[in-house]
């Protein structure tokens, strides 16, 4: 056990047993400067573990090839600790980006590697017709989100992804205690806090179709292209 990833852990308070409250335990700026006590490539990866999990997704900026190098990079030189949370939060929202460009343009993309980042690739395209892509025995919550897409209940999605990724942090910090991963664990856990904190029907709205927006873009740009060179053949 690191003495200085004891020090972090007992300085941060406690995290709420349910995500459902109207603040956060600590402020971004204290929690930064907490985190500030680690060894600064520790101090770097936990914010890197950040913005490409959480970040990358809820507030979408960076472009999939970036994505998937940061990606990828971790995969190959993180703890087994590392590449597995990237690999269940990239699962995820792989399926969840399949779903939403499944509703708007009903066709799979002909680039996939431009959308999502998966283990779950030929899944995708091959069972693209089948409400859970064929992974109903992986996600059996899939038949029922998908609904929720179908229907454009963006509220509805937005909580059970909220309520989902909690359950899993939560299972996966126990064992955890005074240890980085328990670092990493506590961070996602903020700031799924401070999401729901500043959770309404509007801003579910705005971000979801923020997102839809970005997933479909590259889609509609790729037909124009495809539409113009068979207009001038």
């Amino acid at each position: 056990m690191s003495v200085q990833y004891y020090t972090v852990v007992c300085s941060l308070p406690r995290m709420n047993r349910y995500f459902q409250i109207q603040e956060t335990p600590i402020s971004r700026l204290q929690l930064e400067k907490r985190l500030k006590l680690l060894p600064t490539d520790k101090f770097t990866l936990a914010f890197t573990v950040e913005s490409l999990v959480w970040t990358s997704w809820f507030s979408p900026h960076q472009s999939m090839s970036d994505l998937r190098g940061a990606f990828q990079n971790l995969i190959d030189t993180e703890s087994v600790f590392i590449r597995d949370i990237l690999i269940w939060f990239f699962d995820l929202r792989s399926i969840i980006a399949a779903l939403r460009i499944r509703n708007e343009t009903k066709e799979p993309p002909e680039n996939p590697q431009e959308y999502w980042i998966t283990r779950w690739n030929h899944k995708l395209l091959r069972n693209w017709g089948d409400p859970d892509f064929g992974l109903k025995s992986i996600y059996p919550w899939l038949p029922k989100v998908a609904a929720d897409v179908a229907k454009k209940d963006t509220v509805a999605v937005e909580e059970f992804l909220l309520s989902y990724i909690w359950k899993y942090l939560s299972i996966l910090e126990m064992g955890h205690y005074f240890d980085f991963e328990a670092i990493i664990i506590y961070l996602l856990r903020w700031n799924i806090i401070h999401y729901w904190s500043q959770f309404n029907k509007d801003n579910a709205l705005t971000y979801l179709n923020e997102l839809s927006t970005l997933l479909l873009s590259k889609q509609l740009s790729h037909d124009v292209i495809l539409n113009d060179k068979g207009s001038m053949s």
